[in-house]
């Protein structure tokens, strides 16, 4: 039966008076005498260690083991195991000078198990412990077993920063289980990744190349099969393939419905390159075309030619495009905000702006009031077309945050003057008649996505009503401000 072994340790004590051939301290001392115990002890615990059978060790713990029962200045060591059923000993393992711990290994499926071995090492009262943490290995597997296990646990190892989805460097294929297992590999495509994980790229522009390694995993008669799909990236561009790539693919972004042969609005011109060049720009004539791709207008049709340059470290080429800026609107052309033209001003020169713009229908407001019910907004009585811009000024400067009749702060003004859309800020509520120049041009066109609802004009008609147009039909009357018309904003260029 097994026992602790503090009992065994006590019976080696008695043991120890007849069986002095243990005592390599050179026998009793003087019962007199004033020896530092606790110093002996101290000594005597530094130097304790667990005797390892074979090339064990406490990582491996694969045989039996001896533990000793005195240290060198005799000192009494007695041991207790933290699981009695990995690590033992019995009565009969008691040697005179140690005890020979047996060692029951774990079966395969349990996996290795750690035990803690505590020495408690004693003398004249004084006492010290040290504890060893061992691990004993489990029993060897079936050939099935260890099949299964490293297969299961089989990964290929990538460089620093790849991955199976992208491989760019040699990868390290096991030839060996942890279970003894005898590992093969083959490849899909040994010319871009050999059998024992040697890669060679793909060239650039080739493409990526996926490929397939096949591991079969023996011992004995059995074996099994993992399979990994790795993808290998194609070879990084020189500078000079970067240049040239990048310089094909290079392409100006015009607006919607516009070419190189058709320029109104603003152009987009890519800074850099998929291939990692940088991409400067110049213009011919940065007056019309700037540096940007800010697009100026202008009374006639301009040629200009812009420059690109591409450029990755030492290499460099240059792309040309020939842009004809055709900057007259027509109506129902798509306007620099991305909204509608709906209105060409004949008198450009004199007014300072050309075109009237009406704002995409996503920005639309449904259901709001004009605001102010009896109260008279100085200066909101334009009804004219040019006059729009300056009712909503007054309008938002004396009402401020909120109209004074609902302490509303959607009033339509003010949704228009704080209106941001298609990079512009300056929108306004039309007046009346630029109201019915929206209506004609745009709705009875059948475009601009109109509703077939009251919308709503900057012009005021008395403290209580303001001009209004129905959409539907056509006509124009007025209705009190704390009705609730659609907005549409406008601005002007």
């Amino acid at each position: 039966m097994k026992k602790q072994l503090k009992l065994a340790a006590m019976i080696l004590v008695l043991m120890s008076i007849a069986f002095t051939g243990c005592d390599s301290g050179g026998g009793g001392g003087d019962d007199t005498d004033t020896t530092d115990y606790a110093a002996l002890v101290s000594v005597d615990a530094a130097s304790l260690d667990v005797n390892y059978g074979g090339t064990d060790s406490a990582s491996s713990v694969t045989r039996n083991v001896a533990l000793p029962l005195y240290g060198d200045h005799d000192t009494v060591i007695t041991w207790s195991s933290s699981d009695e059923t990995t690590i033992y000993w019995t009565e009969n393992n008691i040697d005179y000078c140690s005890i020979n711990g047996n060692v029951d290994r774990p079966e395969f499926a349990a996996g290795d198990k750690t035990v803690t071995l505590t020495a408690v090492i004693s003398k004249g009262g004084a006492s010290e412990t040290r504890q060893f943490v061992l691990t004993v290995k489990r029993m060897p597997g079936t050939d099935l077993q260890s099949v299964t296990e490293d297969a299961a646990n089989l990964e290929v190892q990538y460089a620093p920063g790849d991955s199976a989805s992208s491989v760019t460097q040699n990868v390290f294929l096991e030839t060996d289980g942890n279970c003894g297992t005898v590992i093969t590999w083959s490849s899909s495509l040994t010319s871009t990744i050999s059998n024992a994980g040697a890669v060679t790229r793909p060239a650039f522009l080739s493409g990526n190349e996926t490929v397939t390694l096949t591991a079969v995993i023996t011992k004995g008669s059995e074996s099994s099969t993992r399979v990994f799909n790795l993808t290998v990236i194609e070879t990084p561009p020189t500078d000079a393939q970067a240049v040239a790539e990048d310089k094909a693919a290079l392409a100006i972004i015009y607006a919607a419905g516009e070419s190189a042969a058709h320029v109104k609005n603003n152009i987009t011109l890519p800074s850099t390159g998929t291939c990692g060049t940088v991409i400067t720009w110049s213009s011919s004539n940065t007056a019309v075309v700037s540096n940007t791709g800010v697009v100026t207008a202008t009374s006639t049709a301009v040629t200009v030619t812009v420059t690109a340059t591409i450029t990755r470290g030492s290499a460099s080429d240059t792309k040309v495009f020939t842009l004809t800026v055709v900057l007259a609107y027509n109506l129902r052309d798509i306007g620099p905000a991305g909204g509608l033209i709906f209105y060409i001003n004949p008198n450009a020169a004199a007014d300072g702006w050309t075109y009237l713009e009406a704002a995409p229908a996503s920005t639309e407001w449904t259901g709001k009031v004009w605001g102010g019910y009896n109260t008279l907004v100085t200066g909101a009585d334009g009804t004219a077309i040019g006059t729009g811009k300056q009712n909503t000024i007054d309008i938002v400067t004396q009402f401020g945050a909120s109209e004074p009749y609902a302490s509303r702060t959607d009033y339509a003004a003010k949704l228009c003057s704080d209106l941001v859309s298609g990079g512009y800020d300056d929108w306004f509520l039309p007046s009346r008649d630029e109201l019915n120049a929206m209506y004609v041009n745009l709705k009875s066109q059948g475009v601009g996505d109109f509703t077939n609802y009251l919308y709503c004009s900057s012009s005021e008609v008395d403290a209580n009503n303001a001009w209004i147009q129905s959409f539907s039909y056509g006509n124009q009357g007025y209705d009190h401000k704390f009705g609730n018309p659609s907005v549409r904003a406008v601005r002007a260029f």
